[in-house]
């Protein structure tokens, strides 16, 4: 069933001070950015799927269902935590 309302309030909120924090520890990497950049081969489409589901609860709550269409194989070079911090 659905979560009641003052959870589901409150999982709102921590999901929020989840990403906010989140912001804030990028943002002061940045400083040092040459430092914290690890580049790797990435697959883009499974980047993407994961970072998807890391909001699911968001989607669902906003009722947005995304779908992903591209094709299979897509790797590029970059930094994975970056890359993951911009698809957020």
């Amino acid at each position: 069933g659905h979560p009641q309302p003052l959870f589901a309030d409150l999982q709102e909120q921590l999901d929020r001070m989840e990403k906010g924090l989140d912001m804030v520890l990028y943002m002061s990497r940045l400083e040092s950015f040459e430092l914290d950049f690890f580049l790797e081969k990435i697959d883009v489409l499974e980047l993407l799927n994961e970072v998807l589901r890391d909001h699911r609860r968001l989607f669902i709550r906003n009722e947005i269902y995304p779908s992903v269409e591209a094709e299979q194989g897509l790797v590029i070079i970059s930094d994975r935590k970056w890359l993951s911090f911009i698809l957020s």
